[in-house]
């Protein structure tokens, strides 16, 4: 029982420094959030997966972006992409990093729809 008590507290002695450090709810971050949806146009597939994968490469070596994600959906042609910045000024840098080096790898393989800006007030 006593090495029960003894774990209990040494997880939370890790658990509470972790959850003060994460942003809550309401909280002023500064963060910023965008959605983008789009569509593999038809015989395009092979292109798509290969420029998709050097960004996510990419993406993750840029500081201040927190989470890049990529995922399709179930009628194997939609795809949505999820980004998390730091603050706006990484997403800048994401953008004047990715659209130079990728933008015309990207033409003609996919059919752009919708990004959705979901930047959470300074």
């Amino acid at each position: 029982m006593h090495k029960k008590i003894l774990l209990f507290f040494a997880f939370g002695a890790l658990a509470v420094p972790a959850y003060a450090q994460m942003p809550q709810h309401g909280e002023k971050t500064g963060y910023i959030a965008t959605t983008y949806t789009a569509e593999v146009l038809p015989g395009q597939m092979d292109k798509f997966k290969e420029v998709a994968k050097a960004v996510i490469a990419a993406a993750a070596q840029e500081p201040g972006t927190l989470m890049y994600e990529w995922n399709m959906r179930a009628d194997g042609k939609t795809f949505d992409v999820v980004e998390l910045y730091q603050n706006s000024e990484a997403m800048i840098a994401h953008v004047n990093h990715v659209v130079p080096e990728f933008g015309k790898k990207t033409r003609g393989s996919a059919k752009d729809d919708k990004l959705h800006d979901l930047r959470h007030p300074e």
